[in-house]
């Protein structure tokens, strides 16, 4: 790998190691579209599935994350459609919750960060709240008063922050078909930049020296360029810096204002590789090329998927690098519109993510196949509402919380090959696992004279008997929640 030189007027700090960018760790929602007063919380992993039944708040988890990581612009405001029931009753006002984890303690500041005392791993909380519908009010919890900031937070102004946290890419079931096109043209635009970096470091290595890449140049030039005008324009800082301290010291004797332009931030920003706003056409090879928003659901998901599968793949690019924003996956029901196939095309392409470019991925699914035990980077969150209304988010499966062994993981593996429907036991209510056909027919029939009855109970096969004993042994070591489980 090509080695960082340092450049004449960078720096030091420049050519230091590159440290991590925070990655999530739990989010936690109250008083959110359907969500009432009763926080849902979830653990984040690499992969987050979320299963249950339909309408109990499984999208408005995905839009939480979504809506934080868009304060202090118009998209991050929330209408009173947001807040339970329409209305804005004060004590069931919204508020989302965020934990990262952290690997420095610099850049949120040190009164935010938390140390974890057995695991020595270091977290950052944030609240979001909101009084009325509108931007929202943003604290962080203080450390050393053991409480929520009054009006402060970890890594100053929101378009700072959000730097510091992954970046969300939200594709719904049902969005329009410009919002999709624009997802796609956002995620190629992503895998192009991996890319060109990964073509410049190719070039590089094969020179046998240790000089910047291309790419590195690109951007070294422009810091250079930001570094010179800001030193320019120092007496005019100075000047501005003077007369708004004279201002403020009026209201507040003894402040000072200080203004960091902060030119060797976000870098890569101001370096595009194509035109600003980029278009996507498919058609025939030898027919007319329409544009993505004119495409049916079936090619416009398929786009999705390529997309993704492009960023997931290591050939000609390479993995994230520590230094860049992580990045975050949220899709809502990914096997819609999709062949069976495609399907199963569609979770090895989503569970690659994460291990080939550091991303994090949370979808919520009605389907079994999305489910992967043999993984251990994947947690599975229920969510479902009670009899008395209350949504309830629970986290059924965590990689560190199961005892699966090696035996375990092969065998669910192969498992989920022959019949991936086993896995619908995660999906909530009483299970029976039985042995044959013979018994699944039977117990269908049952269910089918008196649907509403056993509208709950799930049948699935077990083929055979050493799945079905590898079934019962992932059933007693994964907390599913099942009131009752027989075997036939």
């Amino acid at each position: 790998m090509a080695k960082k030189k340092a450049i004449a007027g960078q720096p030091v700090a420049a050519s230091a190691p590159q440290i991590p960018r925070p990655r999530l760790n739990k989010l936690k929602v109250s008083n959110f579209r359907c969500i009432g007063n009763q926080p849902v919380e979830i653990e984040l992993d690499d992969i987050v599935i979320l299963v249950g039944p339909n309408n109990t708040g499984k999208t408005a988890i995905l839009r939480a994350y979504e809506v934080v990581m868009q304060h202090g612009s118009k998209e991050g405001d929330l209408t009173i459609d947001d807040f339970p029931d329409g209305k804005n009753v004060e004590g069931r006002q919204p508020t989302i919750e965020l934990e990262t984890v952290v690997f420095e303690k610099t850049a949120p500041g040190e009164r935010w960060v938390r140390t974890d005392p057995v695991t020595n791993e270091m977290f950052v909380r944030e609240k979001w709240m909101w009084n009325e519908p509108g931007p929202p009010r943003k604290v962080g919890w203080d450390v050393a008063s053991n409480d929520w900031a009054p009006d402060e937070g970890p890594w100053g102004a929101p378009n700072v922050a959000q730097a510091y946290r992954p970046e969300p890419h939200y594709i719904g079931a049902f969005q329009k078909p410009e919002e999709q096109a624009s997802q796609v043209v956002q995620l190629l635009s992503k895998a192009i930049t991996d890319r060109a970096k990964g073509m410049s470091k190719k070039k590089a290595d094969g020179t046998g020296d240790d000089s910047p890449t291309d790419y590195e140049k690109l951007l070294n030039a422009i810091k250079e360029l930001r570094l010179s005008i800001a030193s320019e324009a120092t007496s005019a800082v100075a000047d501005v810096q003077k007369e708004l301290t004279s201002m403020i010291g009026e209201v507040f004797p003894g402040y000072q204002v200080t203004f960091d332009a902060r030119p060797e931030d976000d870098i890569e920003k101001a370096l595009n590789l194509y035109k600003p706003d980029p278009r996507l056409r498919m058609g025939p090879i030898d027919g007319f090329h329409s544009t993505m928003e004119r495409q049916g659901s079936g090619a416009s998901r398929t786009l999705i998927w390529a997309a993704l599968r492009i960023l997931s793949d290591r050939k000609e690019g390479k993995a994230s690098s520590a230094a860049d924003r992580p990045h975050l996956l949220l899709m809502d029901e990914p096997e819609i519109c999709l062949h069976p196939d495609a399907i199963r095309e569609a979770r090895r392409v989503l569970y690659d993510l994460p291990t080939t470019n550091g991303w994090q991925v949370m979808i919520t699914t009605h389907s079994p196949i999305f489910i992967d035990l043999s993984r251990d980077n994947t947690s599975i969150a229920r969510v479902e509402r009670l009899s008395n209304g209350v949504v309830e988010g629970t986290t059924i499966f965590r990689p560190k919380k199961a005892k699966l062994d090696d035996d375990d993981r092969v065998e669910l593996k192969l498992l989920n090959l022959c019949d991936p429907y086993v896995a619908e036991f995660f999906f909530g209510g009483k299970t029976v696992l039985v042995e044959g056909d013979t018994e699944y027919t039977a117990f269908r029939h049952v269910i089918s004279c008196d649907p509403q009855k056993y509208r709950h109970v799930h049948v699935v096969r077990s083929r055979g008997k050493v799945a079905r004993t590898t079934t019962r042994r992932a059933h007693r070591d994964i907390d599913v929640g099942i009131s009752t489980f027989w075997f036939a």
